[in-house]
């Protein structure tokens, strides 16, 4: 469920010094900031059976940084999930190394929730069939689509080939036994900030490590995901259907429905944007031309077989406790 976790706490609040929180990591490296007047040192924790590791740093002010992807770290691969239960114990001796709990006192500063499909086709054969979605940008990047603000990660969201992924940067993550020869679809959302956090989990709380483990919280943000990916307009297919009496117009408009869907419904929305691009729209003027082209989608249209069977597979999800 958790693919990425970045956590800070303030460590001489909790009465530890600069070289007891990083006493049992291998420091990699130490700078300072002249400006600031800040001394840093890196480090990282390396899992053995995995042979993973994770980014450990601080610096002589108090703050501690932790940044993990923890089926990376756990498994040595995150086409596997860990489970809420492994997740928990890796900051549970994350906790003892520093000398102090985590879980209570560590800001969560950002998390990705995920789940991997094991869908029927490539990722690809999908996109075509997930649309525009009202105040987000819709973009693909080397077979990534993602959704959100291109020049912010406060809030974003992914589609995209866990397979290729795989294989990316020399193939450092192996695939295992079981999933091999399978099409993985991954849909991801990324939260990068504490106060993105703090909405969906609710309570006035500001969020720390501990909240992500209690079941109502594991819920909010497993629901959070769904509701993501259910937000993005999927209606695409509209039918033909003459009946007897319904006159002329009748009959023209369904000739039109037959020949927007043919025209299919993303090519339509990208369309509009290209002409409101290139002047030939006001920014009022598209959203009129929009609501009305897509009016026949909206009221009429059914999802394409592929979004019916990625519907199932990420509404079948639950959350790995153990």
């Amino acid at each position: 469920m958790y693919d990425w976790i970045h956590i800070t706490s303030n460590y001489e609040q909790q009465g530890y010094s600069l070289e007891q929180v990083m006493g049992n990591a291998m420091v990699t490296g130490e700078y300072k900031n002249y400006i600031s007047n800040t001394k840093w040192l890196n480090g990282k924790v390396t899992n053995v059976s995995s042979g993973r590791a994770l980014h450990i740093s601080a610096n002589d002010k108090g703050l501690l940084t932790i940044k993990v992807c923890p089926p990376k770290f756990i498994h040595g691969n995150n086409v596997q999930e860990a489970t809420l239960e492994e997740t928990l114990n890796l900051f549970s001796m994350l906790s003892n190394m520093v000398g102090y709990d985590l879980g209570d006192t560590s800001l969560v500063k950002s998390i990705d929730v995920t789940h991997t499909a094991l869908t029927d086709f490539k990722p690809v054969a999908y996109y075509p069939y997930l649309c525009n979605q009202q105040g987000e940008n819709r973009w693909t990047l080397n077979s990534t689509l993602y959704y959100g603000d291109k020049n912010s990660k406060t809030k974003q969201k992914k589609f995209y080939d866990k397979v290729k992924e795989t294989k990316k940067n020399g193939g450092k993550q192996d695939i295992p036994e079981k999933y091999k020869g399978q099409n993985m679809t991954r849909f991801e959302v990324g939260l990068g900030t504490n106060a993105q956090i703090s909405k969906i989990i609710g309570g006035g709380d500001i969020p720390v490590l501990g909240h992500l483990f209690t079941m109502e919280n594991v819920e909010k943000l497993h629901h959070y995901w769904q509701e993501e990916y259910n937000a993005i307009p999927k209606l695409t297919e509209l039918d033909t259907n003459f009946k007897k009496g319904m006159k002329q117009k009748g009959v023209q408009d369904e000739i039109i429905n037959s020949a927007l869907s043919a025209y299919g419904r993303l090519n339509i929305e990208e369309a509009i944007n290209h002409a409101a691009d290139m002047g030939a729209l006001s920014y009022s003027a598209k959203s009129r031309t929009l609501k009305k082209m897509l009016k026949p989608f909206e009221d009429g249209a059914t999802k394409h077989d592929l979004i019916m069977e990625l519907d199932k597979k990420i509404f079948g999800f639950e959350p790995k406790w153990e």
